[in-house]
């Protein structure tokens, strides 16, 4: 065997840098025995004794445990205080436990100062409000130690959760809690001390809360301390005029070591109870906490509420009647811990009073519910707090007693948020044991068009044996594999032409911003990932995909992650694809961010034109379907019957002030009349009620001019019939109209018929018509209605009384540049003449203004061209 060549003249790359030989910087010569740098060569492998022992490199020098060993000399040993070990074996191990460490880098631990321990000496050592068994850093009376860090997970005794499910939460009310700071909330078979019906100190009284030797109900040891707790001290400690308990509403307990309740000396807290409605001010409240989004200049109240079995969510409201402050709503697990803030919302400031918001989900155990000022400003407020019940068809029971629990498999369960279980009669198609389309294979989960047991039809939605799954809406996660279960069908805007992919129908069961994400360890390949609506198969040809909804690839040809803003609720095709090379198993998760419901959002979720209060789908602004709009054969709403339901002159949405949706069911106003039915101009802007581009009705509780404009007053052409705005559209009612789209209701104005046979035709031609989009064209002016007689026109309007209004030399509509309709009652010209009346032959046609040039319709026409 001939020996080992030098590592310099081996052929090889030995240091792992893509360089050999000659070619290292590294090596000096063929000779040398190391392509390394010199100072990328270890100590103990460096040719130099580097510590003066005359003994060199591994293995001769005893420092060094290896070839790669870094130094040759033997670091010092760490300082007892700071070494993982109990040097003087009194139990407490390094800094700051042992009670001789003054800090970490201290050389011994022995010699313990006579002390007694943090956990049992009635003292707040750590300054968090918080003493002995009731601190969380105290798992027990002989902790040295109270202090507990911000960044450590708190113990289960202390986390606001109801870990073992008995309905109790927490130190001092669960009896499987010894301490604030025990880690076990497991009830013990035997009772504790505090809680077994016997007087086991003699005091003659017994257990938490009368004994003030409990601190609660699962403490050890009944016997009384020294010092008697505040609780129980016959002081007034808080100086509130109550004395310890039960008398002081901030003692829980006797053994309680504060009198100052739940949220420490700031405020005390308020029961908030399901369905009942809060009332307050504001200027009663203290100025002492803040949420993340908001609140640090106003004032607050704080509510404490206990949630004592599974829910799908809290629902706070402040939009009740009486409510006139803004606010932010936070919640907390604990009341003077920001750290466990799980929601934060402040409500836009608009001059309108009122948001709704959600805890979805909330773990058992308890709350603390802030009403705080968005602003520094103070006034009444109105609080409710709804339980809203977990859906029949999620909550793992088998309400209707079929056999059946829970979506995908109970019939009755048309999705995951469906509230009842009751099944429809016939059973849905994919429940009544036929093959209604005769494949050979019956009702879920055995048809392939069966998509839940629920479901309505057993076709194969997206072709032939096409396989789709149901994402578990809710649960958030889903497996599967393409090689496996995919098809080649599909191909997404983005790619996937001829590669295999999987299909889900994913239910969006409420408006939300949605991420869909494959980008996980159990996605083996690049994944992309493609939404669409209306069916699986791609609506459009060339560059349209009419109905995919978005398509990403991930981040060069990696794992997809799509993100929709808004979704609104409904039934959508989610694909996991692949832009090239092998297909295999992904892991597919959707997170959803609650967004505004579908009818008070601004958006047309529905695609059909007409957005929130103008859609007839919309019963309210919490209506999250606008997609749902009455029968043909259904009577019309009273909102929009064209009659006067309540008799005030006024009729329908969106006229009538009770009429704050299309779909309204009842005309009746309102006590107080909204901001843009009041008759004043509250947003100071110079137009008041309907006339403001802040009012899309008279229901509208601000005429705060909204941003971006409404679809009525931007300037733009929205429904591309080439009608802008209010009041040349016949789809815009007001200036501040949310949709241009018409809705199918009769419009005289618009409908190029002279219908009180004046001899003139629709907006503008016609005095009678102030827009497009009234719906009757009857003139309605007083005596002497051709001008002249009946006194100044007759009462006509001054763009068609017969009368130079302005002085101008011209009269009337359509001569007239100041008059840009025969309705309006303003001659006056604008500062800066109108095209088809400049005297400028704008179009080059060599046909200038009105009439001459034949594409201006009227003087006050604004474009020579068409």
């Amino acid at each position: 065997m001939s020996p080992a060549l030098p590592a310099c003249g081996d052929g090889l790359d030995n240091d792992g840098d893509d360089l050999i030989d000659g070619f290292d910087p590294g090596c000096a010569s063929p000779l040398d025995p190391d392509e390394r740098a010199d100072d990328e060569v270890p100590a103990c492998a460096d040719g130099v004794d580097n510590d003066g022992d005359g003994l060199t490199d591994y293995p001769r020098d005893p420092e060094c445990e290896g070839p790669e060993g870094a130094r040759e000399v033997r670091a010092a040993p760490p300082p007892e205080c700071s070494d993982d070990v109990d040097n003087d074996g009194d139990g407490d191990v390094d800094f700051p436990l042992d009670r001789a460490c003054g800090a970490p880098d201290d050389r011994s631990e022995g010699d313990d100062p006579p002390t007694v321990a943090q956990c049992a000496d009635e003292r707040d050592n750590d300054g968090d409000g918080l003493i002995d068994l009731s601190d969380p850093g105290c798992a027990a009376p002989d902790d040295q130690l109270e202090l507990n860090g911000p960044a450590e997970p708190r113990p289960w005794c202390a986390d606001g959760l109801d870990n073992d499910g008995d309905g109790l939460t927490d130190f001092p009310r669960d009896p499987g809690c010894a301490t604030a700071g025990d880690q076990d909330e497991q009830d013990s078979p035997f009772p504790p001390p505090c809680s077994d019906d016997e007087d086991n100190d003699g005091d003659g009284l017994t257990d938490f809360p009368l004994d003030p030797g409990c601190a609660g109900v699962g403490d050890l040891d009944e016997a009384d301390r020294a010092l008697p707790p505040q609780c129980a001290d016959g002081v007034d400690n808080d100086d509130d005029g109550l004395v310890d308990y039960p008398d002081d509403p901030g003692c829980l307990a006797r053994g309680d070591e504060q009198e100052v309740g739940d949220c420490g000396a700031a405020f005390e807290s308020g029961a908030l109870s399901p369905g009942v409605e809060v009332r307050g001010d504001l200027s009663q409240g203290a100025r002492a906490a803040a949420g993340s989004c908001g609140g640090a200049g106003g004032r607050e109240v704080v509510f404490r509420h206990v949630v004592r079995r599974p829910l799908q969510a809290l629902v706070l409201r402040t939009d009740l009647p009486g409510a006139a402050v803004e606010t932010a709503l936070y919640v907390r697990r604990r009341c003077d811990d920001p750290a466990t803030e799980l929601l934060c919302a402040r409500e836009p400031l608009d001059g309108y009073a009122g948001q709704v918001a959600r805890v979805e989900r909330p773990a058992l155990g308890e709350y603390f519910i802030f009403l705080d000022a968005a602003t520094n400003a103070s006034g009444a407020f109105a609080l409710s707090l709804t339980e809203e019940e977990v859906p029949e068809c999620r909550n793992g029971v088998d309400d209707d007693f079929d056999g059946a629990a829970d979506f995908p498999f109970d019939a009755g369960c048309a999705d995951p948020f469906d509230p009842s279980e009751a099944a429809p009669l016939p059973p849905p198609a994919c429940a009544d044991d036929l093959d209604n389309d005769g494949d050979d294979l019956t009702d879920f989960p055995n048809d392939v068009g069966c998509l839940f047991a629920g479901d309505g039809g057993e076709e194969d939605e997206c072709g032939q044996g096409v396989p789709v799954r149901y994402f578990p809406t809710g649960d958030g996660a889903v497996e599967g594999n393409t090689a496996r279960d995919g098809t080649s069908r599909f191909e997404g805007s983005c790619g996937g032409a001829n590669r295999l992919e999987q299909v889900f129908l994913y239910e969006q069961p409420f408006s939300a911003a949605v991420t869909f994400s494959v980008d996980h360890p159990e996605t083996a390949q690049p994944t992309l990932l493609y939404l669409r609506r209306d069916g699986c198969a791609r609506q459009g040809e060339g560059d349209q995909w009419l109905n995919e909804l978005g398509c990403n690839l991930g981040a060069a040809g990696g794992k997809a992650t799509l993100r929709i803003s808004h979704l609104p609720p409904g039934a959508y095709y989610l694909f996991v694809d692949h832009p090239g090379g092998a297909s295999g198993p992904f892991k597919l998760t959707a997170a959803m961010e609650r967004a505004a419901p579908s009818c008070g959002n601004g958006l047309d979720d529905d695609v059909d034109g007409l957005i929130d209060g103008d859609d007839l789908g919309c019963l309210s602004a919490d209506d999250d379907r606008e997609d749902d709009p009455p029968p043909p054969d259904a009577p019309p709403p009273a909102c929009y019957n064209g009659l006067d339901d309540d008799g005030d002159g006024l009729t329908d949405y969106p006229y009538d002030p009770g009429c704050p949706y299309k779909a309204g069911g009842d005309e009746r106003d309102p006590p107080v009349a909204p901001q843009c039915a009041n008759g004043r101009d509250d947003d100071q802007d110079g137009l008041v009620d309907l006339a403001d581009p802040g009012c899309a009705a008279a229901a509208d509780p601000v005429e705060l001019d909204a941003r971006p404009a409404a679809r009525c007053g931007n300037r733009l052409d929205d429904d591309q019939d080439g009608l802008i705005d209010h009041p040349a559209d016949p789809g815009c009612y007001t200036r501040g109209g949310l949709s241009e789209a018409e809705d199918g209701r009769p419009r005289e104005c618009a409908d190029g018929v002279d219908q009180d046979a004046d001899g003139l035709t629709d907006y503008p031609f016609d005095p009678g018509c102030a827009a497009a989009s009234d719906r009757e064209e009857r003139d309605e002016f007083g005596e002497g209605g051709e001008g002249g007689e009946g006194g100044e026109g007759g009462g006509r309007p001054a763009c068609a009384d017969a009368l130079d209004n302005d002085e101008d030399g011209r009269v009337d509509f359509p001569a007239d540049p100041g008059c840009k309709a025969a309705a309006e009652d303003d001659e006056a010209d604008p500062p800066i003449a109108p095209q088809c009346a400049n005297g400028i032959d704008d179009d080059r046609d060599r046909l200038i203004d009105w009439p001459q040039d034949p594409q201006c319709l009227y003087a006050a026409d604004r474009s020579e061209a068409r």
